[in-house]
């Protein structure tokens, strides 16, 4: 398509030659410097851009028509100015057959070696629109600056980079490394920093990546990024402060997860979400994305979070490799185990800090300890109970009252073959004692309530943030007498 190159003043000093041998190519050369005055192009059919500029000087200019060569010993431009519509997001996955990527995160084929000892670009503003994304996506570059050193596309040397700019008005950006995209084998080490960008204006790609929109929150966070050849492989710590999901969206390739439930569990007390995640990718492959290959890495973060969400709470308050997603309790009672309310001190302590989670208790009585337990406990309740009718006074029953009504109730049974210990008939005697459904569901109930009641007595956790249950059929029972926990 045409390109439209507009230039206000242009001023050249320096050398030119120009030689027209017989059978030869033509050689034109030229040493000197150019200096240029409000300059733009534009390109509308290659993706609209517009390039502008200020002003621009190139200092120490030596080119070769014969050698295919341009060397200069420094590039400045003052004032540039960029925009273009670029396709920011994937349409979808591609097709199952598409074939393999080049794998080069540039595709150039520059019609002459390039040797600039330092290009260097000040005062600039860069606007990216992706018109096809929902919402619109335009990322806004401002204050922005380009240093480039020793950029030769005729010897396998990296390039050091160093570029900083505002992003959407408030935020900031940063890369410095180096870099060699032009070489035969692509490499680069680069740091990419971004501090305080609003997350609002990508809208787009968090409802694409991960089918949410996000009503507030600031992303700041390190990226190291190492290129070599075909493979990209780096690190993401990054904190997202005061982030809110807004409404879920439709995406081709968000994953089906609760971010929601992960977010609030990863959000501390002031609201940031922090983490760390490493990824590795193949550029030739037909799937690769850059984006993509980040949040599946964030995703995976998140995904173990949700599926472990106990863990990461001990860890960050305190309890270590403690498994704090129940506490255990003595069969058949609502006592708890030694030790265990010490969990309980975590739990409110990680609820406290992380105002937006709701706890829910599920009470459990096991269909083997508790039940042995409550056949106990339900024997003595029935001997106290015969023994009052003639006694109205007794309120306890005694061990030697015990032993005697186990005797006696064991007399009923049918005798065995051989004198029985008094343990024996103790067993046999609870063997008969039918321990109802309800009975364990009570046990639970109660469990479940003892556990609330010190968080919201002992701990002061507000009672709308915490709720009781039990479960219906086999799940009353558990491994152990315990109550379990649920996130919400």
């Amino acid at each position: 398509g045409p390109v439209i190159v507009a230039v206000n003043s242009l001023r050249a000093e320096g050398a030119t030659g120009l030689q027209i041998p017989g059978d030869a190519p033509l050689d034109y050369t030229f040493d000197g410097g150019i200096a240029i005055a409000e300059a733009s192009i534009e390109a509308p059919e290659r993706n609209g851009m517009v390039l502008g500029a200020t002003g621009a000087t190139v200092e120490e200019i030596r080119f070769s028509e014969s050698m295919r060569q341009f060397a200069a010993k420094a590039i400045s431009i003052n004032g540039a100015t960029a925009q273009a519509t670029v396709n920011a997001l994937p349409k979808g996955p591609p097709p199952e057959d598409a074939p393999p990527r080049s794998g080069r995160i540039l595709e150039l084929e520059l019609p002459y070696a390039v040797i600039v000892d330092r290009i260097v670009l000040a005062d600039g503003t860069a606007k990216l629109m992706d018109a096809g994304a929902t919402p619109p996506l335009a990322v806004q570059l401002e204050d922005l600056a380009v240093e480039l050193t020793s950029v030769n596309t005729t010897q396998p040397q990296a390039t050091t980079i160093a570029i900083s700019s505002k992003l959407q008005g408030t935020g900031r950006l940063a890369v410095d490394g180096t870099a060699n995209l032009l070489g035969e084998k692509q490499a680069a080490d680069l740091t990419v920093t971004l501090a305080g960008v609003p997350l609002p204006p990508y809208d787009a790609v968090a409802g694409y990546y991960a089918g949410y929109k996000v009503d507030t929150g600031r992303l700041s966070s390190t990226m190291p990024i190492r290129i070599d050849g075909p493979t990209i492989t780096g690190e993401l710590d990054f904190t997202f402060a005061n982030i809110d999901l807004g409404e879920k969206v439709e995406s081709p390739v968000a994953p089906d997860l609760p971010l929601d439930l992960g977010v609030s569990i990863l959000k501390d007390g002031e609201g940031n979400v922090t983490g760390k995640v490493t990824f590795e990718g193949d550029m030739t492959s037909p799937s690769f994305n850059f984006g993509d290959l980040v949040f599946r890495a964030i995703f995976g973060l998140v995904g173990k979070i949700i599926t472990a969400p106990f863990q990461l709470l001990a860890g960050a308050f305190g309890g270590g490799d403690a498994d704090i997603s129940f506490v255990a309790f003595e069969p058949g009672d609502t006592d708890l185990v030694e030790g265990e309310i010490g969990k309980l001190d975590i739990l409110a302590e990680a609820l406290l800090d992380r105002a937006q989670l709701h706890l829910g208790v599920v009470g459990h009585a096991t269909s083997d300890t508790d039940v042995a337990a409550l056949r106990s406990s339900m024997l003595r309740e029935a001997m106290l109970e015969q023994l009052r009718s003639a006694s109205p006074t007794l309120t306890t029953l005694s061990d030697d009252l015990y032993r005697q009504g186990v005797i006696t109730r064991y007399s009923a049974l049918p005798a065995p073959a051989t004198e029985p210990t008094f343990e024996q008939m103790e067993q046999a005697v609870l063997a008969t004692v039918e321990v109802p459904l309800e009975r364990r569901i009570d046990l639970a109930q109660r469990r479940a309530a003892r556990v609330a009641e010190i968080l919201l007595a002992e701990h002061g956790l507000p009672a709308d943030r915490v709720s009781t249950s039990v479960p219906d059929g086999d799940a009353l029972d558990a491994e152990s007498p315990r109550a379990s926990f649920e996130l919400k």
